[in-house]
């Protein structure tokens, strides 16, 4: 899920750690797409390619929002009503879910309560030899042991693979006590459950755009706790909103030196190995006594400058490193537009490390730029058409493969094809 490279990694038991990727995600019931779509998806990489307006953005916005959403509950969903994700093991997990007002009878007649939609939520997993492993509907979960059916209640307002979610915490709470009886399910109810509900958690996005907005130049400088952590976000200075981003990813080079120095040393290592910088430091600022009431501070230096002030480019490179380097194994990583405001000299160097960074993770990339499409193979594109307010996914077609290959042959780029217009004449 976006930006959740701070969470923890969770105590995965044993039985869930082969952990297989998706071969595709479905998405329906969503006005931003304007009806169904599926996007089938590379093993390591995938290219999202098309024009201005064609939907690639909203394919990315729309994965994420549905993996998050079923750990969103009860709170109102975002993402389409209808999603499914299907992995190479050939599990598949489906959600759907509607917003629907509650009907009450009050003197013989039928009205809607007045209040808020009331949201009625179901999901399945299955595969070809057992088509449902378990559902829940009008949270019930059904499940086989054996002969016969077993039907138990999961709590309002939630979701199984969100309840499953609260397994892998080592906290010992009475909010456990589901996920403590989950483990006693039949191995392939939890275990089914568990690698999807891990899978979707481990979906990390890089979005579109400079991670300074509006052109803000400004001293960056995190507030740490009295025991040398970070402080939150609302103690010390008040900082310009259009440094969010920039903010965000001194807030982690902190984070990682001072309680995951591994990170930190890969971070700068890989930094320097791409000529993104010669140094890196991290200084704080503050009293020595511990029983000091006064709040430290840290600052971040690139090549001797705060990164407040440090060039777009760079900043764009820093933040699509930093997911490379923590986001855990198996995960999926969707960038959307990696060459923005990067040199190309340096692009290629980014995109060699992603290629390094993700050979056990999947990597979903959208994309204008030639030398982008040029670094990857002609079966890992995906075209992305925008017709009669529908967005659509396809690969190519195999008359398209063969003139890509006749065209590569020739001593063309894959980028020179498709942005040369081979595409739309065919």
């Amino acid at each position: 899920m976006t930006d959740q490279l701070d969470t923890p990694e969770l105590n995965l038991p044993l039985s869930a750690r082969g952990r297989p990727r998706f071969i595709s995600i479905e998405m329906d019931e969503w006005e931003p797409l304007g009806g169904p779509v599926k996007i089938d998806l590379s093993p390591h990489r995938t290219i999202l390619v098309g024009l201005n307006g064609s939907g690639k953005s909203t394919l990315l916005e729309g994965i994420v929002e549905g993996a998050n959403d079923p750990f969103r509950l009860p709170a109102i969903p975002l993402g389409p009503q209808m999603f499914r994700c299907t992995a190479e093991d050939a599990t598949a997990y489906q959600f759907n879910y509607e917003h629907r007002h509650r009907l009450e009878q009050i003197d013989n007649s039928i009205k809607e309560e007045e209040n808020l939609p009331r949201i009625f939520w179901s999901e399945k997993c299955g595969n070809a030899r057992t088509p449902c492993i378990w559902s829940v509907e009008d949270s019930i979960l059904k499940f086989s042991r054996g002969s016969k059916e077993q039907r138990l209640p999961v709590p309002p307002g939630a979701s199984y693979l969100s309840m499953l979610r609260q397994s892998l915490s080592k906290e010992d709470t009475e909010e456990n006590k589901f996920s403590k009886l989950a483990k006693e399910y039949p191995k392939q109810v939890y275990t089914t459950g568990i690698v999807m509900a891990i899978r979707l958690i481990n979906i990390f996005k890089v979005n579109a755009g400079l991670p300074r907005i509006d052109a803000i130049r400004e001293e960056i400088i995190i507030p740490l706790a009295a025991d040398g952590r970070r402080a939150s976000a609302s103690q010390g200075r008040v900082f310009h909103t259009g440094l969010r981003k920039v903010r965000r990813s001194a807030k982690r080079i902190v984070d990682w030196f001072q309680q995951n120095h591994s990170i930190y040393e890969e971070f700068v290592d890989i930094g320097k190995r791409i000529g993104l910088f010669n140094t890196l430091q991290v200084t704080t600022y503050g009293p020595e006594s511990p029983q000091a009431q006064a709040h430290k501070f840290a600052t971040v230096m690139i090549d001797g400058v705060n990164l407040g002030f440090v060039a777009d480019g760079t900043l764009r490179a820093i933040e699509i490193l930093q997911i490379l380097v923590s986001a855990p194994r198996a995960s999926t990583i969707l960038i959307e537009e990696p060459e923005t405001g990067i040199h190309p000299g340096l692009l290629q160097k980014v995109l060699t490390e992603i290629d390094a960074y993700t050979r056990d993770k999947q990597v979903l990339i959208s994309t204008h730029s030639p030398q982008v499409v040029s670094w990857a193979h002609p079966d890992e594109l995906r075209l992305v058409e925008r017709k009669e307010g529908h967005t659509k996914v396809r690969a190519l077609t195999a008359a398209q493969a063969d003139h890509v290959a006749a065209f590569l042959n020739d001593m063309g780029t894959l980028g020179d094809y498709v942005y040369g217009g081979a595409l739309e004449d065919e």
